[in-house]
């Protein structure tokens, strides 16, 4: 018989797939976390940086620590742990993949968690073509409206970051039916922000990225509601890349299953390398998404075994938006 902790993961999991990925339609004169959102810009409006603030090449690398605070309920339980968190990017290979709507020449990465996503990179954008579908299959999710970043980076600029991915691709990792669901996602371009990175005063190009998600669930007997929002800070260095990035997560469930928890973190970049690799080797030992083993994760400790699984897709979120 399967628990509320393998339904709830599941549900969580969809969140971390979609919250930065893709998005359905919603009605334009209801205000939401992400439409009435009005950022407050570092510098005027219209300043533009040239260059390459997203640098992809096969062998190119990114680790990234800091911490994490997770603050909430979850059924009758109380949840205030701060965890030491990390992650990292790599440029696997160039290589060309066939999807639905044409083929295209894209960089594959490996990062934190077995999360794989498939960049094209133009004179304009960077374009997120695809995701690796984390039931541990090579299909991979093509994703519409794909464009990630925009270049030249322009301050006061907005655009709509989120991908559409059909739902029952999505439902095959479980086998957990979706419906209504209803997710926007825009990123903006704050300006000029100066940061401590490595304690030296850096200059960097702030974006913001604002995100929200809810749907229902259905797996077996259980129907659970799922309702999420996310604000996303990056710090860009030409020809760096994110050397930091804050976030503010918070998920909320009801129905048969319900949890109300917040997540702050915090992450810099420590090492990097952007050395090419015509041929890379072989791809460093990633941990795949393995619901079994959610136990080797720290976080969420004095919880029961369904918050820790938690604490893992919450993860896979982070590196999603990443």
């Amino acid at each position: 018989m399967k628990t509320n902790s393998r339904n709830i993961s599941v549900t969580l999991l969809l969140c971390a797939t979609l919250i930065a990925q893709y998005s359905c339609k919603k009605d334009k004169n209801d205000e939401s976390f992400v439409d009435g959102y009005n950022p407050t810009l570092t510098e005027k409006a219209g300043i533009t940086y040239d260059g390459d603030y997203f640098p992809l090449n096969t062998g190119y690398n990114w680790d990234w620590q800091g911490q994490s605070t997770n603050k909430g309920t979850y059924e009758d339980e109380s949840v205030n742990e701060t965890d030491d968190v990390s992650g990292y990017m790599y440029i696997v290979q160039q290589k060309l993949i066939v999807l639905p709507s044409g083929s295209y020449t894209v960089y594959q990465t490996s990062e934190t968690h077995g999360i794989e996503r498939y960049f094209e990179k133009t004179a304009s954008t960077v374009n997120l073509r695809a995701i690796n579908n984390l039931d541990g299959s090579d299909n991979l999710i093509e994703v519409k409206n794909p464009c990630y970043i925009k270049m030249p980076l322009v301050v006061g600029d907005k655009w709509v970051a989120q991908p559409q991915i059909d739902n029952q691709l999505l439902s095959t990792i479980e086998d957990i039916d979706i419906s209504n669901l209803q997710i926007k996602c825009n990123f903006y371009v704050i300006g000029k922000e100066n940061i401590i990175w490595k304690g030296q005063s850096t200059e960097t190009i702030r974006i913001e990225e604002r995100a929200e998600i809810s749907g229902k669930a259905a797996y077996d007997d259980e129907k659970i509601n799922v309702s999420a929002t996310i604000m996303i800070t990056l710090n860009l260095c030409k020809n760096i890349g994110v050397i930091m990035q804050k976030e503010d997560l918070n998920v909320t469930t009801s129905g048969d299953v319900k949890m109300n928890m917040n997540v702050k973190s915090n992450i810099a970049l420590t090492n990097y390398s952007l050395n090419e690799i015509p041929t890379p080797p072989e791809v460093p030992v990633i941990m795949k998404y393995n619901v079994e083993k959610i136990e080797e994760l720290p976080g969420l400790k004095s919880a029961n075994p369904t918050a820790t699984k938690i604490q893992k897709l919450i993860q896979v979120l982070k590196r999603a938006c990443l």
